[in-house]
């Protein structure tokens, strides 16, 4: 998180709970009926298998990252890959709505409606990323358009991540947003930061919020739901958002505070503790 002003922190936080409640909506559609979506585990279900799972995510995060830098170094490739990254979180969009909802609706609307509302739900989704230029006024919507995807990527990692990995990921992130921060690629890019982070970050206000700091705010919640109900969704609510809060106190004192170790932290350990205590 960076640039922070406090006049913007109840809408940060009132944002991240909106996209958090629909996370644990997702989920709780999703878990009605039967599951048909494969669990994320390549390297398997231990505790080996779950540090594999969480690296490999990592690596693929680092070098997309590394390379967004390469390319803000090199003007000439800024524009051509910040396209290819917006082409990326379009199709990733289209591909989670479509997913999500047309694995809701088979079991209560017809095989034709389940095919023909995701598809048009996952064009309209996207629509705000894929039209032309970066205008001011397109901003709005295509940061409601990210916290979409944010929101629906999270649910999906609460659905298909099996633990121990469901709780390694979360924390590795969180150390590897240290790193990036203040050492690794995302200092960096704000150091070269000229014209925005987009389409790597979420505009709320008058600052820029990680996309991906958005997709665990809300796995982390949806992961409690489902391993506690309600009750652990609310005590995670709290407590990740505690972190959050926490999080923009700090980076209201600094240039630059990485958004995920504080609000990771205590979320994941609310999930771990109140488990403990059922």
């Amino acid at each position: 998180m960076s640039n922070l002003s406090s006049r913007t922190n109840v809408t940060i936080l009132f944002t991240i709970m909106a996209t958090q409640t629909s996370s644990v909506i997702l989920v709780s559609l999703l878990s009605t009926g039967s599951r048909t979506i494969g669990t994320y585990q390549p390297f398997g279900s231990s505790v080996h298998g779950a540090i594999g799972n969480s690296l490999l995510l990592l690596a693929f995060t680092f070098i997309l990252t590394s390379l967004f830098v390469w390319a803000m170094r090199r003007k000439s490739g800024e524009l051509f890959l910040r396209r290819i990254f917006v082409l990326l979180i379009a199709l990733t969009g289209f591909m989670m709505t479509y997913l999500l909802l047309s694995l809701i609706m088979r079991t209560i609307t017809t095989p034709f409606l389940t095919m023909i509302v995701p598809i048009l739900a996952g064009i309209g989704v996207v629509i705000p990323l894929i039209l032309p230029g970066s205008h001011s006024r397109l901003i709005p919507f295509s940061s409601l358009t990210c916290l979409i995807i944010a929101s629906e990527v999270g649910a999906y990692f609460a659905f298909t991540l099996e633990p121990p990995t469901i709780f390694l990921l979360p924390l590795f992130f969180a150390a590897y947003d240290i790193y990036a921060v203040f050492k690794g690629p995302l200092k960096h890019l704000i150091a070269l930061n000229k014209g925005g982070l987009s389409p790597l970050t979420i505009v709320v206000g008058d600052i820029e919020i990680g996309i991906g700091d958005i997709v665990f705010y809300s796995m982390l919640p949806a992961v409690a739901n489902i391993i506690s109900g309600t009750a652990g969704f609310i005590v995670t609510l709290v407590t990740t958002n505690a972190g959050v809060a926490l999080t923009l106190w700090l980076a209201n004192r600094v240039k630059v505070f990485p958004g995920l170790p504080i609000p990771v932290l205590f979320g994941t350990l609310a999930i771990l503790v109140f488990t403990e205590l059922l």
